[in-house]
């Protein structure tokens, strides 16, 4: 099975600067039930989207 790439994008985008990470600080709350997804690789990089953002699940 594919990973959709939305979801890879935007994990991506967290690890940038500027507007695109505020973004993705504030819809944080929103994105935590990706530390749950079916795919190991986003379960990772969700992990490292709290972690970079600093939030806590």
């Amino acid at each position: 099975m594919l990973i959709p790439p939305a979801r890879n994008t935007l994990l991506l985008i967290a690890d940038g600067r500027g507007e695109a990470r505020a973004a993705v600080q504030e819809a944080l709350p929103s994105l935590l039930h990706l530390q749950d997804d079916e795919h190991p690789s986003i379960r990772w990089a969700a992990a490292g989207l709290v972690r970079n953002c600093g939030a806590t699940a």
